[in-house]
């Protein structure tokens, strides 16, 4: 329990001094910062640092990609149809890659659509979202790194080449009529997904609701990361779990806390207890996986750093996650069936 901790501890501090830095220093969007923290932690360095280079891989790459769009069109049913684009690619090749490989194209994806989602609903400006997005990043990377890594045990090489072994051996059990199969039915969940999203996206922009914007990104970001799991209907509601509890305590800080700590130094106190809570959660067997969700969108609908939004406001827009992770668990749930 004391390993539990400890470990909890330290992602909590990750969490905050990287949240801290990236307010401090300016960046808009300062509670991305905190998010990679979350994820990257691994039990081994390895597994650690290898996340930690796909995740700035992806998002330097994403980020390059969505400017490029905007710079070529800013016609909004081109954007719709290149974001259910990129959720189909994202998706058929998170099911058929190995291991952490299909990270880098997540992340590569999730920041294409930070970008390009509020550029069609609200037509914020997309520059000012990539720089951000690629800031917090290595910030957040740089950070959990620094303060982890001392702390997670390294691999020796007899349990890598047993589990590379094992690999190798399930691997080549794999004939090319069942690797076909498994393309076959990786396309089926690509395409039911994308489907899903265009339709999503299409909806919400011609309802006009400005919270359209955010059931919108949450649709992209919570179909991508149940696809890039192995068992997504199992995870399915652990993640809608995770995720309204995480959204319920943020709207609580909204109403209670953000209106009356307004300079940068009493914000980054008070989000400790919650990042204090969300560390604990996240490293305790029974809460670990519902806990990163609700991290993440805590984060998310917290806006913490921001200014204060009047509480019909925020409540519309906590209520546009809850919406899009009821959608999401729903549709994996009910169509996408297991090994979908």
């Amino acid at each position: 329990m004391n390993i539990h901790i400890s470990h909890g501890l330290r992602l909590s501090i990750a969490a905050w001094l990287s949240f801290s830095i990236a307010m401090l220093a300016g960046v808009e969007n300062a509670y991305w910062a905190a998010m990679p923290v979350w994820v990257i932690s691994q039990q081994t360095r390895g597994m650690m640092f290898q996340r930690g280079i796909y995740r700035i891989i992806g998002t330097l790459t994403g980020a390059l990609l969505g400017l490029a769009i905007l710079k070529i069109t800013n016609q909004a049913w081109i954007i719709i149809a290149l974001i259910s684009l990129t959720i189909f690619i994202t998706i058929f090749a998170m099911r058929i890659s190995l291991g952490t490989k299909g990270y880098a194209p997540q992340m590569m994806a999730v920041t294409i659509i930070i970008i390009l989602v509020p550029a069609l609903m609200l037509k914020h400006h997309a520059w000012e979202l990539a720089l951000s997005r690629i800031q917090c990043t290595f910030i957040g990377v740089i950070v959990v790194t620094i303060i982890t890594t001392r702390f997670t045990q390294t691999t020796p090489d007899e349990v890598w080449h047993s589990g590379l072994l094992k690999w190798r051996s399930n691997f080549s059990l794999h004939d090319p009529a069942q690797k076909r199969h498994d393309k076959i039915k990786a396309l089926r969940f690509a395409l039911l997904a994308s489907a899903g999203v265009l339709l999503c996206a299409c909806f919400f922009y011609l309802s006009g609701w400005a919270a359209g914007e955010l059931v919108t990104l949450g649709t992209c970001i919570f179909t991508m990361a149940l696809a890039s799991l192995k068992k997504p209907y199992d995870m399915a509601l652990k993640m809608l779990i995770g995720v309204v509890v995480g959204v319920c305590i943020a709207f609580l800080y909204r109403f209670a806390v953000q209106p009356y700590f307004l300079s940068p130094l009493l914000i980054s106190l008070t989000i400790i207890p919650f990042l204090l809570l969300g560390g604990l959660l996240r490293c305790w067997v029974r809460t670990a996986a519902p806990a990163l969700d609700g991290n993440m969108c805590f984060l998310l609908a917290s806006q913490a750093g921001m200014s204060a939004v009047p509480v019909k406001t925020a409540m519309n827009e906590c209520l546009a996650l809850i919406l899009a992770v009821a959608l999401v668990s729903s549709v994996y749930r009910l169509i996408l069936r297991p090994d979908g």
